[in-house]
């Protein structure tokens, strides 16, 4: 028989059952017998605990769903009854508490709420006298934002087709672009500054290319891809021909080849990177052959 299957029973008559009745005690010769249980459904169940706790008994009760013997397990019924009466999650107990309408405090006469009730108001305190950054509730995105953002990449690109040789003010001008993205508020769409930021950093990459600027070429590349990996073709690219200019051939074919791997072949360019990559260490390998 499982103890928690008897536990369980022993509760359930002890706490919800009204019906169950007993049929038989058995006592050892020297433990008292059990009193008889009264009619109050409450006083037959205190009867029922101190006859199973009662040394050397066996009890039978029988219950309209089920019926189990209780044989032997006393103490570890009585430690389990007292367990749940102790438990606070099995017990509801409504404390006499009254709150201010004016104020909102919280007060009530049991001393022993005292200093809860105390550090509760405390908290509310300090939690009113910090600055107002509770967001406001949904709303569109803010179209003034919006539009700086796409200001700046507008401004960005036509000043990179009008000085190619000399990309510093495009370079400027797509920062400004990716601090207004990355300083939206958090409880804007993060995916409309993924979508931004990509851009930005794809234009910013390649503005540093046209400076010959590699490395910071190949990190906004980057970071491009990081923003949005799928319709990214020309980051892929972009960053793989950085890599490729800084001389790291194998970083380069990982990268592309991972490019391939979720832009497809419908990005010429990459494709055209590959193949250039593919050659080079052929040419490597033919090289260590020799």
């Amino acid at each position: 028989m499982d103890l928690a299957e008897l536990s369980s029973g022993l509760f359930e008559q002890l706490t919800f059952a009204t019906t169950p009745v007993l049929r038989a005690v058995e006592l050892t010769p020297n433990a008292r017998p059990a009193p008889a249980a009264p009619e109050r459904p409450q006083k037959h169940s205190e009867s029922a605990l101190d006859a199973l706790t009662t040394a050397g008994s066996s009890v039978t009760y029988s219950h309209p769903d089920k019926e189990r013997d209780l044989v032997n397990h006393k103490p570890a019924l009585a430690h389990h009854a007292a367990t749940m009466a102790a438990d606070p999650l099995e017990t509801f107990t409504q404390l006499p508490l009254t709150i201010d309408p004016a104020s909102k405090s919280i007060s009530s006469p049991l001393p022993h709420l005292s200093d809860p009730l105390t550090n509760l108001h405390n908290l509310q305190r300090s939690l009113l006298s910090l600055p107002a950054q509770i967001p406001p509730p949904p709303l569109p995105t803010n179209p003034k934002r919006s539009a700086q953002i796409q200001k700046m990449r507008d401004q960005g690109n036509a000043s990179l087709r009008k000085s190619p040789t000399n990309p510093s003010e495009a370079i400027q001008l797509y920062t400004y672009g990716i601090e207004m993205a990355l300083g939206r508020p958090g409880w804007e769409p993060s995916q409309l500054v993924r979508e931004e930021a990509s851009l930005l950093y794809a234009n910013r990459a390649q503005a540093y290319m046209a400076a010959q600027m590699w490395p910071e070429g190949a990190a906004d590349a980057e970071c491009s891809v990081e923003c949005k990996r799928a319709g990214n073709g020309k980051a892929w690219w972009r960053r793989g021909k950085c890599l490729v200019e800084m001389g790291r051939w194998r970083d380069a074919a990982n990268w592309v080849r991972e490019g391939l791997e979720v832009e497809g072949e419908k990005e010429g360019e990459l494709v055209t990177l590959w193949k250039d990559i593919e050659r080079h260490e052929e040419e490597e390998r033919r090289k260590e052959g020799r």
